[in-house]
């Protein structure tokens, strides 16, 4: 399909207000331009095209709640830092070259993510992403995510244990009291891991 098909898709769904808009099997290679700009989108289905990468731009898109980006040929996730998509609530990832270094059952919770006491369905889904990042050692977290820092920035790099995603750095002499929240998902990171055993 061409660019103009999607572009007019993106054109009405901003006139009408649409809260979700379907450019599954449109052979897209590039995040759509416009897409970001679709301030009361909800649901996205990018299902089924040739995106090799996610537009930092996604982020802008505070009301999301849904993302099927299957099916493509994604290596590797944006960050997806504390201010990313408070709302997210499903992550389809399955069919990505990426998918393949996930389990069949995170892939599974990814898309409906578990009730968590104390914790919304976004915050769930960084876990599992964090989880499967750390099941394989320390240097598997560059075969999930993209490198560099992305939309957070750092301004002393050696007070950061090491260079990744901003939910998945550790803060060290600055933050030496760790916050509850972290000890929480620290005990609830290994009670899944004892899970998976």
């Amino acid at each position: 399909m061409d660019g103009g098909d999607v572009s007019l898709a993106i054109r009405r769904a901003r006139r009408s207000g649409a809260t979700s808009i379907d450019l599954s099997n449109r052979g897209l290679r590039v995040w759509p331009e416009g897409l970001s700009a679709l301030r009361t989108i909800k649901a996205v289905d990018l299902s089924c095209n040739e995106l090799s990468s996610l537009d930092p731009a996604l982020g802008h898109l505070d009301g999301l709640e849904e993302l099927n980006i299957s099916n493509n040929r994604l290596e590797a996730l944006p960050e997806l830092g504390q201010e990313i998509l408070p709302n997210l609530r499903s992550l389809v990832l399955d069919g990505n070259p990426m998918a393949s270094r996930l389990l069949p059952g995170t892939l599974r919770e990814l898309v409906r993510p578990p009730r968590m006491p104390g914790q919304t369905p976004v915050q769930v889904i960084r876990s599992l992403l964090f989880a499967a990042s750390q099941s394989d050692g320390p240097n598997s977290r560059s075969k999930l995510f993209q490198a560099g820092l992305g939309t957070s920035q750092v301004e002393d790099v050696s007070t950061v244990e090491d260079v990744g995603p901003a939910w998945l750095r550790k803060e060290t002499s600055a933050d030496a009291a760790e916050p509850a929240w972290r000890e929480q998902q620290k005990t609830m990171l290994k009670e899944m891991r004892s899970w998976r055993k």
